[in-house]
């Protein structure tokens, strides 16, 4: 069984972040570590800390990528060889023995989606909520993985994992929660979870996999989804600065500098944008902007819901899964 793991190296977190992911997921591999293969998708220009895909997206006047991962992933399908693929951040550290014990347990019930468990070192209202950018919890937690001192992090585990990324479920099957997940790369071909939406710039996964369980749930097509349990699957969300660089006005004036090409989308919506940049803390308003008429996850869902609508779900009852 392996499992891939694609990772996403943007401009914003701490470099340092990339060196302490490569190291907790070894460490927490223990010797599973070779039924684990990392694809890296890096926005960065210049020297690289892995071996890495670098995106191909253009930058604002700033410098800062356009970045669009949908299409990054469509690029690298190919080189994705895993029984699973789940999508992860630099700031996710894996707990003690975690990753070695999720492989295991993938292998072994072998779920169609399984949702793992990202916890908090603070307590955060709903997943828009500003967030702080520091946490003493978090910053020892980074300079004992730092520092090799993985018997300190399996002592004091608990302490680091206090709250859940949005809500905490019991293990077995559940309703679909936005969390770390583990999905079949059987499945996700079978619906083509990437094959839709078109451009889809300043997207993440995890709002367009929630689209894509309710329209399926809708139309009978929803699988089984398992909660695996903390001592199988947990992960750590370290703190870090958010700046919101892709909602900027030199982001703003490259979509509407070629406002052609951006018809019908909400990247030339001057409400919204407005909205955008002057908010500080636009976690709600970009959450509003996706959603919109002509946002991505709108689109995508749009095209998902017609491609279902149009023989996409007689294809699913008759494939095997």
């Amino acid at each position: 069984m392996l499992l891939t793991i694609v990772l996403t190296l943007d401009t914003e977190k701490p470099v340092e972040y990339d060196r302490l992911f490569r190291m907790a997921m070894a460490w927490s591999a223990g010797d599973a570590l070779g039924e684990v293969e990392l694809v890296v998708l890096s926005q960065r220009d210049g020297p690289q800390s892995f071996d890495v895909h670098v995106s191909s997206c253009p930058r604002n006047r700033d410098g800062y990528p356009v970045w669009d991962l949908f299409a990054d992933v469509r690029e690298v399908w190919d080189q994705i060889h895993g029984d699973y693929v789940t999508f992860n951040h630099t700031e996710y550290m894996w707990g003690p023995d975690r990753l070695r014990r999720t492989l295991m347990a993938l292998d072994q019930a072998k779920p169609v989606v399984a949702l793992g468990n990202l916890r908090r070192t603070q307590r955060v209202e709903t997943g828009y909520a500003v967030r702080p950018k520091d946490n003493a919890l978090s910053r020892l937690l980074a300079s004992w993985l730092g520092s090799n001192q993985f018997d300190q992090v399996t002592r004091w585990w608990d302490c680091f994992n206090g709250y859940p990324w949005l809500r905490a479920q019991e293990p077995g099957i559940v309703p679909w929660v936005e969390d770390v997940f583990f999905a079949s790369r059987k499945w996700l071909d079978a619906i083509g979870f990437f094959r839709h939406g078109g451009r889809l710039p300043f997207q993440d996964v995890y709002d367009v996999m929630g689209q894509a369980m309710q329209l399926l749930e809708r139309h009978e097509l929803l699988p089984p989804i398992l909660r695996l349990a903390r001592d199988q699957c947990e992960l750590v969300h370290l703190a870090h600065p958010k700046y919101w660089s892709a909602y900027t006005e030199a982001t703003k004036d490259w979509f509407f500098s070629r406002r052609s090409d951006w018809a019908g989308t909400t990247f030339v919506r001057e409400d919204l944008w407005q909205r955008l940049v002057k908010d500080q803390h636009p976690g709600q308003v970009i959450r509003d902007f996706r959603r919109a008429p002509g946002g991505t996850v709108t689109r995508w869902h749009s095209e998902f819901s017609g491609w279902l609508q149009n023989g996409g779900t007689k294809a699913l009852l008759c494939r095997s899964l």
